[in-house]
């Protein structure tokens, strides 16, 4: 706590905190990433013939259930049961940090603080971050 109120003291002089994440931040709840190595879901023969087949519109649209109960299970399921970490908490620590900070003479604090993720767990909302910019969308709700 007392390296996220120094870190906070060092930024409270900005107008606007924007906080950019990406699959590292997923990775470390143990979800695995599209592209990481290894274990990258879209990694080797088998998920680049994955990336076609589900990444498209094809494999939903010849097999829809076959193509959602892959999803439900490797993809949703695993975020679902997982869980945010201490780095989504400590931003959302920063940010409630910085908003109860006066600045510039006003008392509220600190009013524009934002996280842009490409990451679509909502794991950062779940850890209590107000406002999340998802630039994929999210899993937690779905459009068909």
């Amino acid at each position: 706590e007392d390296l996220l109120s120094e870190c906070a003291e060092a930024i409270v002089r900005a107008k606007r905190v924007v906080i950019f994440t990406g699959a590292g931040m997923s990775a470390d709840s143990g979800i695995a990433t599209f592209r990481g190595q290894g274990n990258g879901i879209w990694n080797g023969i088998i998920g680049k013939l994955a990336l076609v087949y589900f990444g498209t519109p094809f494999g939903w649209r010849w097999t829809p259930s076959f193509a959602w109960r892959q999803y439900v299970q490797k993809f949703y399921k695993p975020i679902a049961e997982a869980d945010p970490h201490g780095g989504h908490y400590a931003l959302a620590k920063l940010e409630s940090i910085l908003k109860a900070k006066p600045l510039n003479g006003n008392e509220s604090g600190f009013e524009e603080f934002s996280v842009v993720t490409m990451n679509v767990d909502g794991y950062h909302q779940r850890a209590g971050s107000s406002t999340v910019h998802e630039v994929h969308g999210s899993v937690m709700s779905h459009k068909c």
